[in-house]
């Protein structure tokens, strides 16, 4: 199963193999600008992708399932995130690798 991305810092789509992100989720980095998203959020997100999966495997002998999902269009209480909240979010991650960087 892949799962696609677009980075909110650079705008560039890429696409991460389900398995590779749930043995190691450290590789969610966009590839153009190496932004990266915070490990232990990845980590729940697999989490929660792979109990759908486990769910899924139970009722796919009476049904076939199919989603897509946009963060975008989150329903309530979840919500869309605003540009401005995505610009401060981008912004942040930046100074946090600049002074990951420096440190070392």
């Amino acid at each position: 199963m892949t799962l696609e991305f677009e980075c909110i810092n650079c705008g560039a789509d890429f696409e991460v193999e389900f398995n590779d992100l749930l043995d190691k989720p450290e590789k969610l980095k966009c590839p153009n600008c190496d932004i990266r998203a915070d490990v232990h959020t990845v980590e729940d997100l697999m989490g929660a992708l792979d109990d759908v999966c486990a769910n899924i495997k139970h009722i796919r002998r009476k049904f076939r399932v199919s989603f897509t999902l946009e963060s975008d269009d989150l329903p309530p209480p979840y919500g869309p995130v605003d540009e401005h909240e995505a610009d401060n979010w981008a912004d942040e991650k930046i100074e946090e690798e600049t002074e990951e960087e420096d440190e070392q």
